[in-house]
């Protein structure tokens, strides 16, 4: 709330950007919250309103800021025992109104990680089941988190899960059939969000994002084959399993059974190339905001 000129500021005034931004960079709660060390505190009416004060705010604004943007805000500046704050400094950018609009601006955008401020793993898990495969494979991985928490800072800090599937090139018509079916659905990614995929091909089911998948396997993906092998279906089933641990299976389906593909009767060939299955994150790791990884285990072999 914008402050009059020639008002003092209030212990109510600065809580109210303080409470903004701690709970974006501090424990917050849902959607909010990086579980980082907050600089700045709540003050009382006895308490008199510094430049070290001020300067803490701008300290938490920056950390958050630069995390989500890759660069400080240019809206504030710092102040010195000199300055006279005002109402509004859009010179200075010492005034409240700047302040305030910081401390807005990286509510708002809370969700955004610019991409220098996340590491991305692929391979969290990673497993290939060797050439000559057909029926179906499935696998499951859980990636669990140390609390609740570890959770939230994850996902609000631009933590993703990913995943992927390839087939090796070459190979018979089937195997390229699942080379395809895999390569055109590029990563499936899990976020605070939604659940999105960068491929062209494939569907997403539920409209869900982390927090809202179902606490029994659903399905969040599938993708299926073409022409002759229009019946081989790729699916991604997710589970929220408790309030730290989600649960990841993979199922290839070569339901395809015996397709006449040339001459002579009709045959169910194998896959005759491998398939690696990779289960990734994107992970906050940047000097302002770094988060704990989860732990993620296959537990249930392709």
């Amino acid at each position: 709330m914008a402050i009059a000129s020639g008002s003092l500021v209030l212990a109510s005034d600065y809580n109210n950007i303080k409470t903004t931004v701690s709970n974006i960079v501090g424990t917050g709660s849902g959607d909010k919250g990086y579980g980082n060390t907050v600089t700045s505190s709540q003050k009382t009416s006895s308490d008199t309103i510094d430049a070290t004060d001020i300067n803490q705010l701008y300290t938490d604004i920056q950390l958050a800021h630069t995390h989500q943007q890759g660069s400080a805000s240019s809206l504030i500046a710092q102040v010195t025992t000199s300055d006279i704050i005002e109402a509004n400094n859009g010179v200075s950018f010492k005034g409240w109104t700047q302040y305030e609009t910081a401390a807005n601006l990286i509510e708002t955008n809370r969700l955004t990680a610019n991409s220098a401020s996340m590491t991305a793993t692929a391979q969290k898990t990673t497993e290939t089941l060797a050439a000559g495969w057909n029926g179906s494979r499935d696998q499951t991985v859980t990636i669990t988190f140390a609390s609740a928490d570890a959770r939230r800072y994850f996902f609000n800090s631009g933590g993703e899960i990913r995943i992927t599937a390839s087939v090796a090139s070459g190979g018979n018509t089937k195997s390229q059939d699942w080379a395809t079916m895999c390569s055109s659905s590029g990563t499936i990614i899990i976020a605070e969000d939604g659940i999105t995929k960068t491929g062209a091909s494939g569907t997403l089911y539920g409209g869900y994002d982390e927090g809202t998948i179902p606490g029994t396997s659903t399905k969040i993906f599938d993708r299926t084959g073409s022409g002759n092998y229009a019946e081989n279906t790729w699916t991604i089933n997710a589970t929220n399993t408790s309030a730290t641990v989600i649960t990841i299976e993979n199922i290839f389906n070569d339901a395809d059974i015996c397709d006449q593909t040339g001459t002579g009767p009709a045959v169910d060939e194998d896959v005759d190339r491998a398939l690696t299955v990779n289960v990734g994150e994107l992970r906050a790791t940047n000097a302002n905001v770094t988060v704990a990884s989860p732990t993620f285990a296959v537990t249930d072999s392709i």
